[in-house]
C-alpha cells in the first residue's frame, strides 16, 4: 500500500507533458495485447466466413452450370421426341421396310446430333428393342445382348417416370466399349404424341467433360474439389487438386459423415492442409455437388491484411507517441474543451462552439470553425432540398414517357383488330385497357400494391395475348406476405413488355414469369423469359447508355432509372442474361406496407 501510494504521488508530481507521455505508454501497450488477442478471435471467424462464403459460390456456379446443361438436354431430347419423322417412324416401324426405316431414323437422329455439341450420342430403342443410334466416335452401340427390356437394368424407372428423364451413369451398362469415354447418359420414354403410348426410348449420352467445362474455370480459381454424388451417393464424377489424389478414402469418410449427421459443412485436414466440404443438392438432377475448398485459398489475403494491420498500428502509436511529446498544459487545457464542443457535430448539431480564448492559433481556428459550420449546414440544406427537388421531377419525367410508350402499342394492337373486323377481341382489348389505365391512374398515388401492380401487368399481356396469340405463355407466383406491399406504380409493366418485344418476340415462341416473394424486410420481384437472351457486351453496353442513346430499350432502361431515383439505391435491380437462354430481372427494395408476419404462401397462375 505504502508502495503504491509513493507511485502515484510520485506521478502526481510529475510534469503534464510526462503525465500524458506515460499514461500513453501504458495505454497503448494494454491496447496493443487485447487488439492482438482479438485480432486472433476475428482472423479466425472472417477465415472461416471467407472460405465458407467462397464454397457457395463455387458450389452456386456449379450447379448453376450442371443444371442449365440438364435443362438444355432435356429441352433437347424433347425436341427430339416430337419430331414428326421420329413420331412417323417409330409409330410405323413393322409396316417399313428395314433399310427404309433404319436410314431415315439414322437420318433424323444424325440432324439432331450435329446441332449439339454437348451430346456425344443419341440412342433410341423402338417396340422392338431394336436400337438405333449415331456417335461421334462411331465406336459405342447398344449391347446386342439386350433382347427385351427387362434386360435393361433402369427400364422400370423410365417408365415409372412416364416421360420424365433419369440419369444413368455410362447407360448402365448396356452399351458396348462405353470405356471409351466417360459419359452420363439421359433417358426417357418416348410417348405417342396422339394417345401418349410408349412408342420407344431415347439415350443421350452427355460425356463428363461437357460437366466439367461448366466449372472448371472457378475449381482452378480457387484450387478446388469438385465431386458430383448420385442419390445412392455413387460417385458420378470428380476433379480433385493436387495433394488429394491419395486422400480419397478420407473424402468418403467426410462425405458420408456430411450425409449422416445432415451436414452443410465439415472441415478436414490431408497433408497439413486444412480443407472445408461443402454440399449441395441440385435441381434438375438427384445429384449432390460436394465442394473441397483449402483454407489456403483464402488464408494469404488475410495474412497480408494482417501484416498490413499491424504496420499501421505501430506507426499509429509513433506519430502519437511523437504528438504526445509536444503537448503542453497550455494547449491541451482549451483543445480538451474545444473536442468537447466538437463532439455535438457527430450527433448532427452544427451549434457555434462557445468556448472562452483568445486571439491565438486556437482562437483563430475555432473562428473558422464556426465560419465552415455555418456554410456546410446552410449547404447540406441546398443540397438535400435540391436533391429531392430533382428526384420528384426526374421520376415525372420518366414516369410521363413511360405512359406513352405503352399507349401507342396498345393503340396499334388496337387498330389491327379492328381492321381485321375481329370486333369483340378489339372490345376485350379496350376493356383490357380501360381496366389497366384504372390502376396506372389511382387517383393521382405515385404508389399502388402488388397485387394492383399484377393486375396491371395481366391487363397488359391480355392485351398483347389479342395481338400475338400462341406467341407467348404468361406464369405468375405472387406470395400471400407481398400481395400488400406498396411499390411504385408502372415498375413490372415495361419489365414484361422488354421480355416480350426483345427476348421472346425474335425467338418465336416462350414464356415470361414473374415472380413476388416477401423476404423479412425486403421485397423481392422477379420478371424473367426464356427467350434469345442477350450477350455480356451487349448488356454491358445496354446499361451503360444514356437516355438519348437507349430509345430502342427506353422500358427497360426507364425503369432502372426510376428505380435508382425513387428507392435511392444504386444495386437495386440485378440482371442476369445469356444468349439463346433467356432473361432474369431482379428487383430487391425495401418493402413497404404489408405484414412480415403473413405466411409466405405462394399463389401461382398461368394465363395461357
Amino acid at each position: 500500500m505504502n508502495l503504491f501510494m509513493r507511485m502515484k504521488n510520485k506521478y502526481l508530481d510529475m510534469r503534464i507533458g510526462t503525465k500524458l507521455i506515460l499514461l500513453y505508454l501504458c495505454s497503448m501497450l494494454l491496447i496493443i495485447a487485447g487488439v492482438s488477442a482479438i485480432y486472433q478471435m476475428i482472423y479466425a471467424k472472417i477465415l472461416y466466413e471467407r472460405v465458407s462464403s467462397s464454397a457457395s459460390q463455387t458450389l452456386s456456379t456449379v450447379r448453376i452450370g450442371i443444371d442449365s446443361i440438364l435443362e438444355n438436354e432435356n429441352v433437347f431430347s424433347k425436341i427430339i421426341i416430337f419430331d414428326p419423322n421420329v413420331q412417323y417412324l417409330l409409330n410405323n416401324s413393322q409396316e417399313l421396310d428395314d433399310y427404309s426405316y433404319f436410314g431415315k431414323l439414322m437420318q433424323s437422329l444424325s440432324r439432331h446430333l450435329e446441332v449439339n455439341s454437348s451430346v456425344s450420342a443419341i440412342h433410341i430403342m423402338d417396340r422392338s428393342v431394336q436400337g438405333y443410334g449415331v456417335e461421334r466416335s462411331n465406336k459405342r452401340s447398344i449391347d446386342p445382348a439386350i433382347t427385351s427390356f427387362s434386360d435393361i437394368p433402369w427400364y422400370d424407372e423410365v417408365v415409372r417416370k412416364a416421360g420424365t428423364y433419369i440419369l444413368v451413369t455410362e447407360g448402365g451398362g448396356i452399351f458396348q466399349n462405353s470405356d471409351e469415354e466417360q459419359f452420363v447418359t439421359m433417358a426417357r420414354v418416348i410417348n405417342d404424341i396422339n394417345n401418349f403410348r410408349p412408342i420407344g426410348i431415347l439415350m443421350l449420352n452427355i460425356p463428363i467433360t461437357t460437366f466439367e467445362k461448366s466449372y472448371q474455370e472457378i475449381c482452378v480459381k480457387y484450387n478446388t474439389g469438385i465431386l458430383i454424388l448420385d442419390e445412392n451417393g455413387t460417385k458420378v464424377m470428380q476433379t480433385l487438386p493436387p495433394g488429394l489424389e491419395a486422400h480419397t478414402d478420407l473424402i468418403s469418410g467426410q462425405i458420408q459423415l456430411l450425409s449422416e449427421r445432415e451436414l452443410g459443412h465439415s472441415t478436414m485436414e490431408a497433408e497439413g492442409v486444412r480443407y472445408l466440404l461443402t454440399r449441395e443438392s441440385l435441381a434438375q438432377a438427384p445429384w449432390t455437388v460436394v465442394s473441397i475448398m483449402p483454407y489456403q485459398s483464402e488464408q494469404e489475403d488475410l495474412n497480408v491484411l494482417g501484416a498490413a494491420t499491424l504496420l499501421i498500428l505501430f506507426v499509429t502509436f509513433l506519430l502519437l507517441f511523437g504528438d504526445a511529446v509536444f503537448v503542453s498544459k497550455f494547449v491541451t487545457h482549451p483543445l480538451k474543451r474545444l473536442i468537447a464542443s466538437m463532439g455535438r457535430v457527430e450527433d448532427g448539431n452544427f451549434q457555434k462552439i462557445e468556448i472562452i480564448v483568445g486571439k491565438d492559433e486556437i482562437g483563430q481556428f475555432k473562428d473558422r470553425y464556426n465560419a465552415m459550420t455555418e456554410q456546410i449546414k446552410t449547404l447540406l440544406e441546398k443540397a438535400v432540398e435540391d436533391q429531392k427537388r430533382m428526384r420528384t421531377i426526374e421520376q415525372e419525367l420518366l414516369q410521363a414517357q413511360i405512359k406513352p410508350h405503352f399507349l401507342y402499342n396498345t393503340l396499334d394492337t388496337i387498330s389491327y383488330l379492328v381492321l381485321s373486323e375481329e370486333n369483340k377481341k378489339a372490345y376485350s382489348v379496350t376493356k383490357s385497357l380501360g381496366s389497366y389505365y384504372r390502376t396506372c391512374l389511382s387517383k393521382g398515388q405515385k404508389m399502388i400494391t402488388v397485387q394492383e401492380e399484377v393486375d396491371s401487368v395481366r391487363n397488359y399481356l391480355k392485351i398483347q395475348k389479342m395481338r400475338y396469340g400462341k406467341l407467348f405463355r404468361v406464369s405468375f407466383h405472387v406470395a400471400d406476405a407481398a400481395k400488400e406491399c406498396m411499390v411504385l406504380k408502372l415498375l413490372l409493366q415495361p419489365l414484361a413488355e422488354n421480355c416480350l418485344y426483345h427476348g421472346i418476340k425474335p425467338k418465336g415462341r416462350g414464356v415470361i414469369r414473374i415472380t413476388a416473394e416477401r423476404m423479412g424486410d425486403m421485397l423481392e420481384l422477379v420478371v424473367a423469359d426464356d427467350g434469345v437472351g442477350m450477350s455480356a457486351g451487349f448488356l454491358r453496353t445496354l446499361l451503360s447508355a444514356q437516355e438519348d442513346n437507349n430509345k430502342g430499350s427506353f422500358g427497360l432502361w426507364g425503369t432502372l432509372e426510376r428505380i435508382r431515383i425513387f428507392y435511392g439505391v444504386e444495386d437495386a435491380v440485378k440482371i442476369e442474361s445469356a444468349e439463346g437462354i433467356g432473361t432474369k430481372i431482379t428487383i430487391r427494395v425495401t418493402a413497404m406496407g404489408g405484414n412480415s408476419d403473413d405466411k409466405n404462401r405462394m399463389v401461382s397462375f398461368d394465363d395461357r
